[in-house]
Parts: C-alpha cells; structure tokens; sequence
C-alpha cells in the first residue's frame, strides 16, 4: 500500500512513483477535518480513498488546538471585561484610588469640609452635581457591582481554560472552548 500523507486538492489526478512503477491517482473529497489535524490522514493510492495515517501522533495538533483555544478564551474574557470597564492600566489605578479613597471618606463619616482631601470622591461629586456622601456611595456600588461581575468573568475564563487542557481530544477541545465563549458572552 502506498500512501500520501501531505495535502493535495480534490479533484486533481496525482502521479506517484515507486519502484520504476508510475500510477495516476484521483485524489478523493478530503476528510471534513483535514485542516485542522495536518498528517492525520493518508491517501491509501491502491484503493485511492484517504485512511488513518498509521504513522500519526495527534499529541502535537492537539497542543496546538488547547492553546489556540485558551487564547481565545482570554480574547472573550477581556472583550466581557471591556464591556463594563475602561480599559487602560492608568484607568485601572484610577478605579483602585477612587475605591480607596472613597473607603476612606466613609470611613471618616462622610467629612464634607474635608472633601478636598479626598480628589477623587470629590471629582465625582463635581461631575455628579452632588456632595462627597452620594459620590463616595456611588463609588463603592460601582466597585462592589465589578467585583461581582469581575469575578464571574474570571470563573468562566478559570475554568474554559482548565475544561480545554483537560480535553483529551479536539471534539472536547472545541465543546470546552464553545462553552466558555457561550459563558463569557452572555455576561
């Protein structure tokens, strides 16, 4: 049996050589999966069907599918991230601080005619039209509601990942990644 593992397009005649023998070959529909898994399968040249490449090893494919997977996983955790935040380190220091500060404005009971201490609760309330007490809340809500959706966001990337590398073949690779990227999008 003679075989030829590398792609050829469909419909095309093929001539093989081998021991000053020549054959010509229709090469037959490929497999719906040949793309995905390059050196799975051989053209068998006696029956000209493609078969199982005997010497196939899936492991590097399927490395190649979980890591394409996982990156694909993080695109859509962080496209979720972006619909809620701004993205940006300096906006996310800007989140902490105002958090920060305005954990300390409740803390001091709301000083009012100390707003000044406190820049980022008292931008809000200028932005806001209203006083430090408001502003400081609203902060607060807005963090608590993200640490809440944050942390959602972060279960579905977590365990999409950890379901991917677990996937013992591509059909569990791509059920894994189609799951996770269902989870992040209906966050």
């Amino acid at each position: 049996m003679q075989y030829l593992s590398n792609k050829q397009d469909t419909g095309l005649q093929v001539a093989f050589e081998w021991a000053g023998n020549t054959r010509i070959t229709n090469v037959p529909e490929l497999p719906e999966d040949f793309d995905r898994w390059p050196g799975k399968y051989a053209l068998d040249c006696d029956a000209g069907v493609w078969v199982p490449n005997p010497g196939y090893d899936p492991a590097p494919e399927l490395a190649r599918a979980r890591s394409a997977s996982c990156s694909e996983i993080d695109s859509a955790a962080e496209a979720a991230r972006q619909r809620y935040i701004t993205p940006g380190a300096g906006q996310a220091m800007e989140y902490l601080q105002k958090a920060t500060e305005a954990e300390a404005f409740i803390t001091a009971n709301y000083p009012e005619g100390n707003l000044a201490d406190y820049p980022y609760v008292q931008a809000r309330a200028n932005a806001t039209g209203t006083n430090g007490q408001t502003a400081a809340d609203s902060i607060i809500a807005t963090r608590d509601a993200w640490l809440i959706l944050g942390a959602a966001i972060g279960q579905a990337r977590e365990s999409g990942k950890f379901t991917v590398e677990a996937a013992a073949d591509l059909a569990g690779v791509d059920a894994a990644r189609d799951a996770a990227l269902a989870a992040l999008a209906a966050l």
